[in-house]
């Protein structure tokens, strides 16, 4: 991306540099998510993954800025030093950190520890003590159709849920899975979330 000309007119330097950040609990300090940026990125809470905003509505956030003045390789790299002295487990980040825009793609030795990753039992621990506190509302006081019932039964015995959970977790990409097993992308989309939801990291690029 160009440099901003008008801030470099008005004297603003390093704007379009990259900076790597950390987020804390304003409770009690602790890091519990790190970032990486230009501009004003680590102060917006726009485009951040579900726990971070569990993590910000209850705790609030501070931010502090640990590198600037980086090129786009500098930062990735920076940013998964940290995230591997932090530890992963630790955080809410989704991946172990690298990933972002000007073509940056991880090494392999990154993409083999991310494929079927499985957070570790403290961290699931505490995901189920969330999801318990905060349950799913929208069925409360409501019974489910006898069509709705069956399309659940229906999935739940789906011979093919296994096959495109299998394909996920090996990290093939979406399109080919569809190519492959014939079903939508909505429905892919719907597995690599339950996957997910129980605990399995799975490259977002591509799933």
């Amino acid at each position: 991306m160009a440099k901003d000309s008008r801030l470099e007119r008005a004297g603003v330097s390093g704007y379009n540099d990259y900076k790597v950040y950390v987020h804390q609990k304003k409770t009690d300090g602790s890091i519990f998510y790190v970032g990486k940026g230009r501009r004003w990125r680590e102060n917006q809470k726009s485009n951040r993954n579900k726990h971070w905003h569990n993590v910000v509505n209850k705790h609030d956030f501070s931010v502090c800025v640990v590198a600037a003045n980086l090129t786009n390789e500098e930062a990735c790299n920076f940013e998964k030093i940290l995230i591997n002295k932090l530890g992963f487990d630790t955080l809410v980040n989704y991946t172990l950190g690298g990933e972002g825009s000007e073509g940056y793609r991880h090494n392999e030795e990154t993409l083999s520890k991310m494929k079927g990753r499985k957070l570790s039992e403290e961290h699931r621990k505490k995901l189920s003590e969330a999801k318990k506190k905060n349950p799913t509302r929208y069925w409360l006081g409501k019974k489910r159709s006898q069509n709705t019932k069956n399309k659940i039964k229906n999935k739940k015995s789906d011979p093919m849920l296994a096959t495109v959970e299998k394909m996920l977790l090996k990290n093939i990409d979406r399109k080919t899975i569809k190519n492959e097993t014939k079903k939508s992308l909505a429905y892919i989309r719907g597995v690599a979330n339950r996957l997910r939801n129980k605990g399995y990291e799975l490259e977002r690029l591509k799933n």
